[in-house]
């Protein structure tokens, strides 16, 4: 009789030992389904987000050593400029900054919301995928341009003034890319020379017969 209870005895906890097992693993696999669900969802939402905001929240690839080597060339780079001292320069000189109030007069008389710029890189306006042509325009730059209210490049404008004769082979070679650049792009360049820098009825007269008459934007 004894052995007959401790034998029912062993068969129960038998089951409720595989009972629990089962659970167990029941409750792991929930868990995990649970898990998967949730992963979904959020990467669900993620796709959602803006393209910059999922990069912003992505964990960083960088370890610390790269970190530490960018924080330390920032560091040395700040010193460099601010371990000098600076002379204010002008971005005009004195001869062209006549030529450039009497082109801001005829674009003010004009009416129709141009603006001229001193000395802005041809790379600003002239762009390339051919890594020769970009090298050869380099930081070449024209002395004005006009833009208009769409921000299009209308032409370019170079004052011929002594500054242009320091180095008169240079400036001939420099000028000759910059010309052969702007007409390959279709932009039209009025030379201005050192002598009509007073002369507003000339400078006037090629303002008018190189910009259009009607402004569209690009």
């Amino acid at each position: 009789m004894a052995l007959k209870i401790i034998s029912i005895f062993l068969v129960i906890l038998t089951v409720c030992f595989i009972a629990l097992v089962i659970f167990a693993i029941l409750k792991i696999a929930f868990n995990k389904i649970i898990k998967l669900t949730l992963d979904k969802i959020n990467n669900k939402n993620n796709s959602k987000k803006p393209i910059h905001q999922q990069l912003d929240e992505a964990p960083s690839v960088k370890d610390e050593k790269i970190q530490s080597a960018e924080d330390e060339d920032l560091k040395r780079q700040i010193k460099y400029v601010t371990d000098t001292s600076y002379v204010e320069h002008k971005i005009i000189n004195d001869e062209a900054v006549k030529v450039f109030y009497i082109i801001e007069e005829w674009l003010n008389n004009r009416g129709m919301k141009e603006r001229v710029f001193p000395e802005i890189p041809l790379y600003v306006y002239l762009e390339t995928s051919y890594r020769l042509a970009r090298t050869a325009i380099g930081h070449k730059r024209t002395d004005f341009v006009i833009v208009n209210k769409y921000g299009d490049v209308e032409c370019a404008i170079e004052y011929q003034g002594s500054g242009h004769f320091i180095d008169e082979k240079a400036a001939k070679e420099s000028d000759a890319i910059k010309a052969a650049a702007l007409a390959h792009a279709g932009i039209p360049l009025i030379e201005i020379l050192e002598e009509d820098k007073n002369n507003k009825d000339k400078i006037f007269k090629e303002l008018e017969e190189n910009l259009p008459d009607n402004i569209k934007p690009s």
